[in-house]
């Protein structure tokens, strides 16, 4: 996993690829807000200490989704 220290914020960096989509923008989540938050636009903010997993959705496509696991110290 991606590791941050707690207080400190990053940007994920992200590309959509998908045909007939060209304005396509993503849905940012975080299994557990307590570890770390993300905004609309992909900054990931580490709160605590703990592991969490990152899901980055393409709006309006059902099942197309991507996850990433970030520990924060």
């Amino acid at each position: 996993p991606d590791t941050l220290v707690a207080g400190f914020a990053a940007p994920l960096a992200s590309t959509v690829d998908c045909p007939g989509l060209p304005d396509a923008r993503l849905d940012w989540t975080t299994a557990d807000s307590r570890v770390a938050t993300i905004d609309a636009t992909g900054r990931l903010t580490a709160v605590a200490a703990g592991e969490t997993t990152v899901e980055a959705r393409v709006a309006g496509v059902p099942g197309v989704a991507a996850q990433r696991p970030v520990r924060v110290t």
